[in-house]
């Protein structure tokens, strides 16, 4: 007495994904209520909303023509997709670089030694900074 244990809203997910990327067609809901139970094990059900929680997310684009609705979602906008994902990753840790770079550069700076930077060694500019720690700057870590 074996149970049939139902699909996860995520498998339902991936599997309705799985059916747009493959047909690469343009669908409306009864069409994908017919052929999402053949084909991926979706119950008709359940199709409108896990194809609704795709649509909101972004994943599946949705177009009313005239009185109805078409479905769909191709593998290139999901590429493209995770590549403006990685390069805005990409700038956030450029950027998170940026300002710890600039953190450290803090005891320089406050000195009045901002044109010496860490990848153009300066010793004329470390000479500056070690007088000014000894002279004037204060809470510094020595």
């Amino acid at each position: 007495m074996s149970k049939k244990k139902g699909l996860s809203a995520e498998e339902k997910r991936t599997r309705m994904m799985e059916l747009f990327f493959e047909t690469k067609d343009v669908f409306q809901l009864k069409d994908l209520e017919k052929i999402a139970p053949k084909e991926k094990g979706i119950t008709a059900m359940s199709v409108k909303d896990v194809l609704q929680s795709l649509v909101d997310d972004g994943l599946v684009d949705c177009e009313r023509i005239g009185t109805s609705n078409y479905y769909w979602a191709f593998p290139s906008k999901a590429l493209h997709a995770r590549t403006r994902k990685l390069e805005a990753l990409n700038s956030q840790e450029i950027q998170a670089c940026e300002s710890h770079s600039q953190k450290l550069l803090f005891p320089w700076n406050s000195c009045g030694l901002e044109s010496s930077t860490p990848q153009e060694p300066d010793r004329s500019c470390a000479t500056r900074w070690w007088q000014c720690q000894s002279h004037a700057c204060r809470g510094f870590p020595s």
